[in-house]
């Protein structure tokens, strides 16, 4: 029997994304500098942006080092950037990381940051957790989102000082309130889960819409599935989830590929359509995504959306099935055991239906108990291997257990 279940998703991840690096330059603003000194900062300016002169990094690495040679600490910071790049002038790591210690000396919170940046990835110096910490700790003081995200991001984590999940959501919260998405949709979370602050479900969805609305993906199908699903709270209402869940998918998200997928398939909440179901369980299944994988096996093997093409359901169960999908091992198991489509094979289905036997904590139980109970079968019959009774009737209890039907039978027609 064939075991085929779309899943609930709905997953809370922290996703502190990749360290960002700050190569936006300095413009030159009023400061205790000369006039002359900022005109040369914006004069280099408009030679390393091309705005409105021919873009020139020569030309605009000379005026950043005749005002970084004053003192000009956002001079230095972008000199240093141009080193780090290699704009204009060869690259020089080193030579960057020197000169934005200088602007970092002087209270430049850009500098800071990414001095913090080469402390915390151990680019091109030794790694130190706990420098990065400092010299973010000084940048986020100043206002610096990205700083502040980063900030709570080690707190959350406990990497280079003592976990600490209400320092992490109040950095949070100040470089969501800046605008950050990541931090917004990271705020979300904190809401949701009550870590660090106290639950509120409102003000996490409040939150993943600010992210949302900036194109965050992780936010929007987030907030797809809380609609769809009636989360949180929040009432159904197919409009918001299905405008989500597209706006993410649309932009390769699997898991809400994934989502829109089930939705129409199952007719939950929206028309039951075969074909869009197929068309969004297959961009997520070429993600990799292992329980569109096997969905779309299955939908293979029923004609369901697409014609039948059992070598293509067999494809799709083995992508899913080696990736621990017990759903899609428990049916290449139950294709070898019965012989349908393919040629029978005891061991091949011994093999499968172990995999997913074993997987106890599984969420797709009725896959788990079906493949125990055939393996007991297996076992107690001696199909193709040496018959071991003891064996059978362990996991035919297994599957009983598991309300399996069919085990139970077997076992109440032996009395065992």
């Amino acid at each position: 029997m064939f075991t085929f279940k779309l899943k609930k998703y709905f997953a809370f991840t922290f996703l502190l994304s990749a360290l960002l690096f700050s190569a936006a330059i300095a413009r030159g603003a009023a400061s205790v500098f000369s006039n002359d000194t900022q005109a040369l900062v914006r004069e280099g300016t408009k030679y390393y942006e091309g705005s409105g002169v021919k873009q020139d990094y020569k030309k605009a690495f000379q005026l950043f080092e005749q005002a970084a040679d004053r003192g000009d600490a956002g001079a230095q910071y972008n000199l240093g950037l141009m080193y780090y790049e290699g704009q204009g002038i060869n690259q020089d790591v080193h030579k960057a990381f020197q000169i934005w210690q200088k602007a970092a000396d002087k209270g430049n919170k850009t500098a800071q940051y990414n001095l913090g940046y080469m402390y915390f990835e151990g680019k091109f110096i030794k790694q130190d957790y706990q420098k990065a910490f400092q010299l973010w700790e000084k940048s986020a003081n100043q206002g610096f989102a990205i700083a502040q995200y980063n900030l709570a991001l080690m707190y959350d984590t406990g990497k280079g000082i003592k976990q600490d999940y209400q320092k992490s959501f109040y950095w949070l919260q100040q470089a969501a309130q800046q605008g950050l998405p990541d931090a917004q949709d990271n705020l979300g979370r904190m809401y949701l889960m009550g870590q660090g602050v106290k639950q509120d479900p409102q003000k996490a969805i409040y939150w993943y819409e600010q992210a949302a609305n900036q194109g965050f993906i992780h936010a929007q199908g987030l907030l797809g599935n809380i609609y769809a699903l009636a989360m949180e709270g929040a009432p159904q209402d197919t409009q918001k989830a299905i405008y989500w869940l597209q706006k993410a998918a649309n932009q390769g998200e699997a898991h809400s590929q994934l989502s829109l997928g089930r939705m129409y398939y199952m007719g939950k909440i929206v028309k039951q359509d075969y074909k869009k179901a197929f068309y969004w369980l297959e961009k997520a299944a070429l993600q990799g995504e292992a329980e569109a994988q096997s969905a779309l096996g299955f939908m293979y093997y029923e004609g369901e959306g697409v014609k039948k093409d059992y070598q293509k359901t067999i494809y799709w169960w083995q992508k899913a099935a080696v990736q621990g999908d017990a759903a899609a091992q428990n049916n290449l198991g139950y294709l070898y055991y019965s012989g349908e489509v393919v040629p029978q094979d005891y061991q091949k289905a011994l093999y499968w239906y172990e995999k997913a036997a074993a997987q106890e904590e599984s969420s797709d139980a009725d896959a788990v108990a079906e493949s125990q109970g055939d393996l007991g079968v297996i076992y107690y019959n001696g199909l193709g291997i040496k018959q071991d009774k003891q064996k059978g009737i362990f996991w035919l209890k297994k599957a009983a257990e598991r309300g399996n039907k069919d085990a139970e039978k077997f076992l109440r027609d032996r009395s065992l």
